[in-house]
């Protein structure tokens, strides 16, 4: 998908990362501007190719993607929660309204989507907590893109995912000296899954 700086000015990129498009020659596709910045040391890689993503995606796709992103950690709520199917159900309706986009299922994935939500906040606080938190917002916000197409909620599921996976890793880990490794590892391990996806879907079409 052709990429250009006028592209990037027009979807309000910010300022280090149009620097960095810059200083890299500008690749000339989408899919090569991601590869870069999944291979280069840049701190902010994947916020911006999650950014770019979101922004690039057509509508479909961009659920598509949402919902990749909250499955991948859905698992974090319900091993916490294992009777609490809210989120799990929010997922589900965005699914299904990829194949009815009708007023019932549009209707549908907006309830879930809310439920998710309540979901999320439910319960004591505790570390695990945090994680399967949020989890739950992630698949609220998987059902979001699909009941409003808001761009920078399908953003904000791959975040979401990769700050369960960390959070998670984070409350497993045995021991203090372990903890920041584990959950650096989880964080870019599932950022790294939701980015490739994202890109698969672009080189699909």
């Amino acid at each position: 998908m052709l990429l250009t700086k006028q592209i990037l000015e027009n979807h309000r990129a910010c300022s280090e990362g149009m620097e960095w498009y810059i200083s890299n020659d500008e690749p000339e596709t989408v899919e090569k501007t991601i590869e870069k910045l999944l291979d280069s040391d840049e701190h902010e890689k994947f916020v911006w190719s999650n950014w770019l993503l979101s922004h690039v995606l057509p509508a479909d796709d961009k659920i598509r993607y949402a919902i990749f992103a909250a499955e991948l950690v859905i698992d974090i709520f319900e091993k916490r929660f294992p009777e609490d199917k809210r989120p799990r159900n929010a997922i589900e309706s965005a699914r299904k309204y990829l194949s009815h986009k009708d007023a019932t299922a549009y209707d549908a994935v907006r309830v879930a989507a809310r439920a998710a939500y309540v979901a999320a906040y439910d319960g004591a606080y505790d570390e695990t907590r945090v994680a399967a938190y949020a989890a739950a917002y992630a698949a609220r916000a998987a059902a979001r893109v699909a009941a409003y197409d808001e761009t920078r909620v399908a953003a904000y599921v791959a975040a979401y995912a990769a700050r369960a996976a960390r959070d998670a890793a984070r409350a497993a880990a045995a021991y203090a000296a372990r903890v920041a490794r584990a959950a650096d590892e989880a964080y870019v391990a599932t950022y790294t899954k939701i980015i490739n996806y994202g890109l698969s879907l672009l080189k699909s079409k």
